[in-house]
């Protein structure tokens, strides 16, 4: 079955690469592992430090991301408006949604949130895990919301068609946003809470609220926020099973976030990296699709969880 994977940073990977001089990043590094799991499109993020860029590293990276576009046209199908999504390819070329995951660097610039638009940008997270000049992440304080300036760049996303993922909002942030929003939001990679006490897990009142909003919430495959101690495939199965239950079939994705290719620590030795077995990479996707139908999902179900929920939502927001 084909995949729409509601999360991947790897155009973090990109940018670091060619910035080292290498082209053609994802063909020589990646593509072969979404081949083998089936991902036919993504909501392809950039990532950048926020404690450590500024706009022009942005700006930069953004770029960089062009470059690569250009020079593997064989590979790419940007989607910037609904006609993208629409059309029949009658080929291979993986849907590509650009996004940002947090916007620090940006500061509370309107003219750059445009700029980010008529560069492609169609979906955007306020922060990662920060606080920062638009709102308050997870690992900020927890009394903390929005500012003013967020509220206005969230208007402004509102008005150019740039879908919000509220993955790594802290509570306070994502009530506020929840209570302005006159549009579908997501969480493009979050979990539940109550299967996994994780601080960047959601809560069943806050599942909720991106339901009652139309959105979705796309399942999370890193091993922290499925389990503490021995994470597997079937840890993502129950939080499947718990939001599909929780929310219904139609606000429910998939939006894997793997890491196996950023090297987060280290440190550590391969073997003592906390993975998830049996989905480390996007070379595993298949296997949730075997454990689901095993679980009686339809087909229909499937289809839903692996594409067409995000179509549906970004109709909301699209051109």
């Amino acid at each position: 079955m084909k995949i729409f994977d509601g999360h991947t940073d790897i155009m973090a990977d990109v940018v670091t690469r060619r910035k080292l001089g290498e082209k053609n990043v994802v063909k020589t590094h990646h593509l072969h592992k979404l081949k083998k799991g089936g991902v036919e499109g993504a909501n392809f993020v950039l990532w950048m430090d926020p404690e450590a860029s500024d706009w022009e590293d942005v700006k930069q990276g953004i770029t960089l991301i062009h470059d690569e576009l250009r020079d593997s046209p064989d590979v790419f199908h940007p989607i910037k408006d609904m006609q993208d999504f629409a059309c029949d390819k009658n080929n291979d070329k993986i849907d590509i949604i650009l996004g940002m995951e947090g916007l620090a660097a940006m500061g509370p610039s309107i003219e750059r949130m445009e700029w980010l638009y008529e560069q492609g940008v169609r979906c955007a997270s306020l922060t990662w895990n920060e606080a920062n000049a638009l709102a308050t992440g997870i690992s900020g304080d927890p009394q903390r919301g929005l500012t003013d300036d967020g509220v206005q760049v969230l208007k402004t996303m509102d008005k150019l068609g740039i879908l919000l993922d509220v993955s790594h909002l802290n509570e306070t942030s994502f009530w506020e946003v929840a209570g302005m929003a006159t549009k579908p939001f997501m969480a493009s990679h979050s979990n539940a809470y109550t299967l996994c006490e994780h601080p960047r897990n959601l809560k069943d009142e806050q599942l909720l609220a991106i339901k009652d909003s139309g959105g979705l919430v796309g399942v999370n495959a890193v091993a922290d926020f499925l389990h503490p101690d021995q994470p597997d495939i079937m840890h993502f199965i129950q939080q499947v099973d718990y939001m599909v239950e929780l929310l219904g079939i139609d606000h429910v994705a998939l939006g894997f976030d793997f890491c196996d290719f950023l090297h987060l620590d280290q440190q550590k030795e391969p073997e003592e990296q906390h993975v998830t077995t049996s989905l480390e990479t996007s070379m595993d996707i298949q296997n949730v699709i075997e454990k689901l139908a095993e679980k009686g999902y339809s087909h229909e179900d499937m289809v839903k969880l692996t594409k067409e929920n995000f179509v549906r939502v970004y109709r909301h927001h699209l051109k």
